[in-house]
């Protein structure tokens, strides 16, 4: 778990720098991990891309490599994997339930879980657990934000 959180922050980080640069925020992605067979395998695979899925080809595959884990990882109101969290230009984070393909396309940020200011990650394994929360891209007013068009 410590090794899981560990490597969380540091490419949440790294995300957070090309989120700040990159015009079009980042994607976190948190996969199921799987075997060589394919089998299913406790923990997540997390995935940082630069860009979120705002046009066809907007995610582009980040120089960090995939990090994996034994840990689980859920977020209070999505549950477990698979979930993915987007960063726009400022950092504030929103996220959404379910697969996020790099060529996918969203018609706009789904903002935070319902009734959220803020997503909430709890990385756990059987001897702890560890929570790391993320402001989310939500507006004095509690509109959600829409991703910019390309």
């Amino acid at each position: 778990m410590r090794s899981a959180t560990s490597q969380f922050d540091a490419a949440l980080a790294y995300a957070r720098a090309l989120a700040a640069k990159s015009g079009n925020g980042a994607t976190l992605v948190f996969e199921r991990r799987t075997g060589a067979d394919g089998t299913v395998l406790r923990g997540f695979k997390m995935v940082v891309y630069s860009g979120r899925p705002a046009w066809a080809g907007a995610m582009q595959t980040s120089l960090l490599p995939p990090v994996e884990s034994g840990a689980q990882v859920t977020e209070a109101r999505l549950g477990g994997v698979p979930f993915a969290v987007f960063l726009d230009g400022a950092g504030h984070a929103s996220a959404m339930a379910g697969e996020v393909e790099q060529s996918g396309v969203l018609a706009s940020d789904p903002g935070c879980p319902s009734g959220e200011s803020r997503l909430v990650l709890t990385f756990a394994d059987p001897r702890g657990s560890d929570i790391r929360t993320l402001a989310c891209n939500v507006p004095d007013g509690g509109v959600t934000m829409s991703v910019p068009a390309p």
